[in-house]
């Protein structure tokens, strides 16, 4: 329904260029020792429908008008068991953002020498320590990537990024410089490009 929702406003506003944030994949698999068995575990009819990739659905349900571009992951859990009606299984989580660009237009990636690469972006170096869970340290990294895409004759380099949230829990006051420490390393990585900004205009768009 997200992904549905989410392709239906982007289908009519019609923009040259999109940036999607927390998109979401989820998989299930069985518990080791477990073999997949119709009907049970993963495919209980009941949750199976909750194992799909949020970026996947929006980009099928936009049928060809939008490609995804580029993506960075912020966060990446694998190896959480649960149980589904008495069947053991393991779920594990990805949370990318990402950039849509309208079909047919110029468009290339932009590459940056980070010191923490992620798929086609960075992911920042401040960031809050793993949170320790029963399934291990979980860590939030958040990211950016950009596009260089042509609109029009006009040539633009557009960025992509979700800093972390101000607070990450009430008795945590310090966890708001995490978004200055991180909006200057973006700001640095902008101006880091700026000379192989041949043929572009002076234009940068941070969503």
């Amino acid at each position: 329904e997200r992904a549905r929702a989410l392709a239906a406003e982007i289908a009519q506003r019609k923009p040259d260029v999109g940036g999607l944030q927390e998109a979401f994949t989820f998989e299930c698999s069985p518990a080791q020792g477990f073999p997949r068995k119709k009907g049970m575990g993963c495919d209980d009819p009941a949750i199976k429908g909750a194992f799909t990739d949020h970026l996947q659905d929006t980009e099928d349900a936009l049928r060809g008008k939008y490609v995804v571009t580029g993506k960075v992951t912020n966060l990446k859990v694998a190896g959480i068991p649960f149980t589904v009606n008495g069947y053991p299984a393991v779920l594990s989580i990805a949370d990318r953002d990402a950039i849509l660009v309208r079909a047919g237009l110029p468009m290339q990636r932009v590459t940056f020498a980070c010191s923490k690469p992620s798929d086609d972006g960075c992911n920042y170096q401040t960031a809050p320590p793993p949170f320790q869970t029963p399934v291990g340290p979980i860590a939030i990294e958040r990211g950016f990537l950009a596009v260089d895409v042509t609109v029009k004759g006009w040539n633009y380099r557009l960025f992509n990024t979700h800093l972390e949230q101000r607070l990450l829990a009430q008795d945590q006051p310090d966890t708001r410089l995490l978004q200055v420490g991180q909006a200057y390393e973006l700001l640095g990585a902008a101006l880091a490009t700026w000379n192989r900004w041949d043929g572009l205009s002076k234009t940068v768009i941070v969503v």
